[in-house]
């Protein structure tokens, strides 16, 4: 997995994209951390930044990517 992301100072938006490998890692990651994560840390990660003042919306998508499109070379598995 690899995480990418940037902030616009002329829109105020920011933005992440995570890139898995594939379905079954991202449901895993799902399973084993997100849930974690947004439950046990971010409601009080959020009240300290003060979000309400500042977030208007966040959203999430999952796009599928086709692999025939992939423009990165898959890296070559060295003969064992």
């Amino acid at each position: 997995m690899r995480q990418v992301g940037g902030w616009d100072p002329a829109t105020g938006r920011a933005h992440v994209l995570g890139l898995w490998s594939d379905a079954g890692s991202y449901r895993r990651f799902m399973e084993e951390r997100h849930d974690r994560v947004f439950v046990g840390h971010l409601p009080a990660l959020r009240a300290r930044a003060g979000l309400r003042e500042d977030l208007h919306s966040m959203t999430g998508h999952l796009i599928p990517l086709e692999p025939d499109w992939r423009v990165l070379p898959v890296p070559a598995v060295a003969a064992g």
